[in-house]
């Protein structure tokens, strides 16, 4: 009786696997309402302070996610979520009063705006539950923020008693950098237009928090002259730090130090867009069936073959899977769900490599045209380059996570394109390195993205 027991719960089990298996894809947009809000005061005159509550949750979410339906209950799916928040605005008016000087008080008026933007990742597991032309559905993952921003814009002006000239600023600055994880929620329903196309639409709840690691002044105007060139490293950029030492005076040529900051990004919102799904035929190894291939009216293949395993891989292309630049990747598969691979090409001004391994979530074989996979790979993961300038060229090495999509054609499923997206874990010496050029030289280098494309024709075996 228990043998019996455990053959119904596999075979029911496996039921729920083996039917209606379908990849999709879905992208939409909406709005949200911040649910973690700061305190912000609101001082519109020197006697009156007005304490109010504004989140930078506020803004436009987009979403665009490819999933995979074990069956017709559970799913997996892995998102790209891109947030763009509202602009938050305060106004302040004090006066710094002069010890030394009674009668030299400075009233300095202003108003300042604030807003935050974020890409993210976030794996999913979503529970459906289907009727006959509609599906309800919860979905919950992580979020993982890997393009944070948050920028300002200010407008001062510091008038002093003893003089009648006033000083007038128009500032803007940008803090990035940092990683945030937090979670992300999801109740809603889709409504069938084909059996491909479906409308969606959800209720989103997002609870993160972002700590930038950096930031800068992009724009400093003084009485309508630009006065950013003339700063010192130490005045137009920062660090955020945990802790700092208030004694200590620093170096002009470095950047300043700020405590660091969490500013919640959290929210709740409405999304509502389009779901496109690719249906899959479910296997059936124990059929006999035989297929007529055109043109070979001699040769048959049983439908037990149709899963064809691929054993290695071979590609070509552009980014850091390829060994940098431009470059081969080739893999090998010991099963169908993990693959070990090593890269080389050519990178900036010298030859590049990688090497990882990759956990494929549907296997490759001739049955998937389109797979999912999770990778971890060592090698080089950034660079600078000077024109004229070849002491401050240097590749940086270290590790790179990341997520890609392969689709492949054709019947044996073994040509196709991979697209990729990998986060290179820097050290500080890539962070010290670009500040060195850009202290050191006229050139002026850009913070790199903090991910990565690389994009690729392979062939299997």
């Amino acid at each position: 009786m228990k043998k019996s027991g455990i053959l119904l719960v596999v075979i029911l089990f496996t039921g729920i696997f083996i039917q209606a298996q379908t990849i999709y894809f879905r992208g939409g947009g909406g709005a949200a309402v911040s649910t973690a809000a700061r305190i912000t005061a609101d001082q519109t005159s020197e006697n009156t302070v007005d304490y109010k509550k504004s989140g930078i949750g506020s803004g436009i979410p987009i979403v665009l996610s490819a999933g995979y339906q074990l069956g017709d209950y559970i799913g997996l799916e892995l998102g790209v979520d891109y947030f763009s928040g509202f602009r938050v605005k305060s106004d302040y008016n004090y006066i710094i009063f002069s010890s030394v000087h009674p009668f030299e008080n400075t009233r300095v008026t202003g108003d300042y705006k604030l807003n935050g933007r974020m890409l993210s990742l976030v794996p999913a597991v979503v529970l459906t539950y289907p009727f006959k032309k509609m599906a309800t559905y919860a979905r919950l993952g992580v979020k993982i923020g890997f393009l944070n921003e948050l920028t300002t814009e200010e407008h001062q002006t510091e008038e002093a008693t003893s003089y009648s000239a006033a000083v007038d600023r128009e500032m803007k600055t940008r803090d990035y950098g940092g990683v945030a994880v937090g979670v992300q929620a999801a109740l809603g329903a889709e409504f069938r237009m084909s059996r491909a196309v479906s409308f969606f639409g959800e209720i989103q709840v997002d609870g993160i928090t972002c700590s930038p690691v950096s930031g800068k002044y992009t724009e400093y105007i003084e009485n309508g002259a630009d006065r950013l060139g003339t700063m010192d490293t130490r005045s137009k950029s920062w660090d955020y730090k945990k802790k700092i030492d208030g004694t200590a005076s620093g170096s002009t040529g470095e950047p300043g130090q700020r405590l660091r900051i969490s500013s919640p990004f959290g929210n709740v919102g409405v999304i509502a867009g389009i779901k496109y799904t690719i249906h899959q035929q479910a296997p059936s190894s124990l059929s006999t069936d035989t297929i007529n291939y055109a043109g070979s009216p001699g040769i048959q293949k049983t439908a037990a073959n149709r899963n064809e395993r691929h054993q290695a891989d071979l590609g070509i292309g552009f980014g850091l899977d390829y060994g940098g630049l431009l470059g081969l990747k080739i893999a090998y598969l010991p099963i169908p769900y993990f693959s070990v691979f090593a890269a080389g090409g050519y990178y900036l001004f010298g030859f590049g490599w990688n090497t990882g391994v990759t956990i494929h979530i549907l296997p490759s074989t001739s049955r998937y045209a389109v797979r999912p996979n999770i990778k971890i790979m060592y090698g080089v993961n950034g660079g600078t380059m000077v024109v004229g300038a070849s002491a401050y060229n240097k590749v940086f090495y270290g590790f790179a996570p990341g997520a890609g999509l392969e689709f492949r054609f054709g019947p044996h499923k073994k040509n196709g394109l991979d697209l990729d997206i990998n986060y290179p874990i820097h050290g500080p010496d890539f962070q010290e390195q670009i500040d060195k050029i850009n202290r050191e030289t006229t050139a002026h280098v850009k913070q790199p993205l903090p991910v990565t494309f690389s994009i690729g024709f392979h062939h299997a075996f």
